[in-house]
């Protein structure tokens, strides 16, 4: 979140699940808008998100490098 507001990346509303395990029904998921930007621009192959996984600082370095 903080780097794609530092980025100013528009971000939107979530009407389709972006991941499966990221359910659109739980549509006060602060990071929905966050994790679509990301499959649209970063991750299309990927399937989860991890919402409650910790990132290493590898997955943080391939995202940077990816934006």
């Amino acid at each position: 979140k903080i780097i794609l507001k530092t980025l100013k990346a528009e971000t939107g509303i979530v009407s389709s699940a972006p991941y499966e395990d990221t359910p659109v029904i739980q549509n006060n998921a602060w990071y929905l808008p966050y994790a679509q930007y990301l499959k649209d621009m970063v991750d299309k192959d990927s399937t989860n998100f991890y919402p409650d996984h910790l990132m290493t600082r590898k997955e943080i370095v391939e995202i940077l490098n990816a934006l």
